[in-house]
């Protein structure tokens, strides 16, 4: 159903959205396009209205946020056209990056952005939570 679903869009969807999202989007969007109740406790916005000619009312995330372990370990998030990177997990310094202006990260705006590197903080924070199965490398 899905795939009949998606394959008669209309030829005016455009081929490129700015929207940004993740994987847990893909679930959202399929249960939204076949009418299928959507559980409350998936992170994942549809992406019907964009595909579906509706871009309107296009939900957003307010920020995208991951970790990595490897490598010493790194936490990152991504909101607007902001890109925030802590080096190494809870106790590095914030690198700060306009994705507009910059899109390849090589200029870091931290020192010049204080009230995002605080607003990307508290999103990092806000996101960030300890497990057992993942532990931060010291």
């Amino acid at each position: 159903a899905c795939a009949t679903t998606l394959s008669s869009l209309s030829r005016s969807v455009p081929l490129m959205s700015a929207h940004i999202g993740y994987q847990a989007d893909i679930l959202t969007t399929i249960a939204d396009s076949i009418g299928a109740k959507i559980p409350e406790n998936l992170d994942g916005l549809s992406l019907w209205p964009t595909l579906n000619s509706h871009p309107e009312n296009q939900r957003e995330h307010k920020y995208l946020y991951w970790e990595f372990y490897a490598q010493g370990s790194r936490q990152a998030v991504r909101f607007g056209a902001w890109k925030a990177i802590r080096d190494p997990m809870l106790t590095g310094t914030i690198q700060l990056y306009h994705l507009t202006e910059d899109e390849s990260e090589r200029v870091d705006v931290a020192g010049q952005n204080p009230k995002v590197v605080a607003e990307a903080l508290t999103y990092i924070n806000q996101a960030h939570q300890p497990s057992e199965r993942w532990k931060v490398p010291s």
